[in-house]
């Protein structure tokens, strides 16, 4: 019986196979590869058999010429019996070439029906390995991105149907294909990822292909029509597009709350006046609509099941004081009146998008501002019943433009400024514009009720005994009465006594009305304890209108 130890292998001179002593373990090593000190490489040189070359399975025939022996080599007992026929020998060698080729024959085993493939001129080390590693890639890929395969998906080696000068026929392509699959908004006619190969040498004449871990675009292609994709199981690729659609994307989380953009999707205007007016600046709806679905690609979602998708899109409002401003940033969202969550930022061609439940009574924008909660309907675009109206207007200023003869009557003479004197006095008149607001923050004012608005309108008078001075009116000569309403009487909120800065507190959905200037009021004289009345001897009428919403 033979030690054990490497021997040649008898199908392939350029192999050794392992024998323990007692049978082959289908242990096999290129003839160049390094062998453990413990086992040497035995480097006996055989006589010449006379059927075959010695093989420590078969028994070797009577006329056996006597060998060398080496120091890997155990004493022989006494020569095996002779064998009476060869049977056992042939069964023996188809046994243990069998068990060989199980463990590392698999070219050997399929050398028949399989495609050769060469990288570089160099056969592949084990050429399923990378298709598998990539395969497995693809897998988590069309999972994590909410893709789609068939059950033809696989991964391939691509052949140039005209190789490259000085290339071997079977040389592959750098890549490796895989397909068909589909990712939300995907191209259908393009369904093969593609991972580029390294190489790197083996022991021998071949090279390790590792696949990439990332496609080199997240976008499928389409494979060149001057490539083949082949596999080592010769399966090919299916047919056309695969049988695969586009796949929709997933739903949205059920509190989803986000800026993005909607894709094709259509979001109409929002309704006229959905908006908040406060103190100081507001929220103005200017999209305001339901979408299937919002973002694109591997990011896009579709409506939770049982909810909806509300797409809006917000711009700032005039403030109190006119200068307009953006308060979109400290405003919430409350479903059915519940905690409010904030807005986030979004950019100006992105849209605010939340998942509401279909069921939701109530899908309101809230902003608490100057010591004011507002709300606005994201369902209908409508203010809240307890909103600001006044400041939810777009149309807060008149361009009223009026200007006239003036006369002044006093109960006695009177002096004036420039030294003279008498009991009467004749001026010029200008209205020049009329302003809505709520609040005047530099006259610590503002109005009784959100349904109420103050009206300020800019009315003076010149008279030639005091050149270059404008006067106000005093407010007892001050009425104004809306259309189809009642008058109402000036109110002087100007911060010194010696000023006027007459108001008029009006309702917040004035669209028109007249400003009377006539009557009288008393005053004292400056100089002494007595008094005076002064009538407005030419009444004043000018009519005012400011345009709705």
């Amino acid at each position: 019986m033979a030690s054990p130890g490497w021997y040649p292998d008898p199908q392939d001179p350029n192999w050794h196979q392992y024998y323990d002593g007692h049978r082959w373990t289908g242990e096999r090593r290129a003839v160049n590869a390094p062998f453990p000190p413990s086992e040497p490489l035995p480097s006996y040189q055989p006589q010449a058999w006379e059927q075959a070359q010695p093989q420590p399975w078969a028994q070797a025939p009577q006329q056996q010429q006597p060998w060398e022996r080496g120091p890997w080599a155990q004493p022989w007992g006494q020569p095996p019996p002779r064998r009476r026929s060869r049977v056992p020998l042939i069964v023996g060698l188809v046994a243990v070439l069998a068990a060989g080729l199980s463990v590392g024959g698999y070219l050997l085993f399929r050398g028949g029906s399989s495609p050769t493939f060469t990288f570089d001129g160099k056969a592949i080390d084990s050429p399923d390995k990378p298709l598998q590693q990539t395969a497995a890639i693809v897998r988590s890929l069309v999972s994590s991105r909410h893709g789609a395969q068939s059950k033809g998906t696989r991964c391939y080696y691509a052949l140039r149907a005209q190789p490259t000068q000085g290339a071997e026929k079977n040389d592959i392509d750098d890549s490796i294909w895989c397909g068909p699959v589909l990712f939300v908004d995907g191209d259908p006619g393009r369904q093969y990822l593609r991972f580029p190969l390294n190489s790197q040498p083996t022991n021998g004449d071949k090279v390790t292909l590792t696949p990439s871990g990332q496609p080199i675009s997240d976008d499928p292609e389409s494979v060149p029509s001057g490539l083949t994709l082949k596999r080592p199981d010769n399966a090919t690729p299916p047919s056309g597009r695969g049988d695969l659609s586009v796949p929709a994307p997933p739903p949205a989380a059920a509190n989803a709350l986000l800026a993005t953009d909607v894709g094709t999707e259509t979001v109409p205007s929002a309704p006229h006046g959905a908006m908040i007016g406060s103190i100081n600046g507001g929220v103005t709806l200017t999209r305001l609509g339901t979408v299937r679905r919002y973002g694109s690609g591997d990011i896009a979602r579709c409506a939770p099941r049982g909810s909806q998708l509300i797409a809006f899109r917000l711009t700032g409002a005039m403030g109190d004081d006119g200068v307009p401003a953006d308060l979109s940033s400290h405003a919430k969202v409350s479903i059915n009146g519940g905690a409010g969550r904030r807005l986030p930022n979004a950019d100006t061609d992105q849209y605010l998008v939340v998942a509401v439940p279909n069921s939701a009574r109530s899908v309101e924008l809230v902003l608490n501002d100057g010591g004011y909660q507002q709300t606005l309907s994201l369902l209908s675009g409508k203010p809240g019943s307890r909103n600001i109206k006044v400041l939810a207007r777009s149309h807060r200023h008149s361009d009223v433009r009026r200007k006239g003869s003036v006369r002044f009557t006093f109960s006695q003479a009177v002096g004036f400024p420039d030294g003279s004197s008498g009991t009467s006095q004749a001026g010029t008149f200008t209205v020049d514009g009329a302003t809505l607001a709520f609040s005047l923050p530099t006259k610590h004012v503002k109005a009784s009720s959100t349904s109420k608005a103050l009206l300020y309108i800019e009315a003076m008078y010149k008279v030639p005994q005091s050149p270059g001075r404008n006067f106000g009116f005093p407010p007892e000569t001050m009425t104004f009465t809306p259309a189809r309403g009642a008058p109402i009487r000036a109110r002087n909120v100007a911060t010194s006594a010696d000023l006027v800065y007459d108001i008029f507190e009006v309702p917040a959905d004035l669209t028109s009305g007249t400003l009377h200037i006539a009557g009288s009021f008393t005053e004292k004289f400056v100089n002494s304890s007595s008094s005076y009345t002064t009538a407005v001897a030419t009444p004043i009428t000018v009519p005012v209108t400011f345009r709705a919403g």
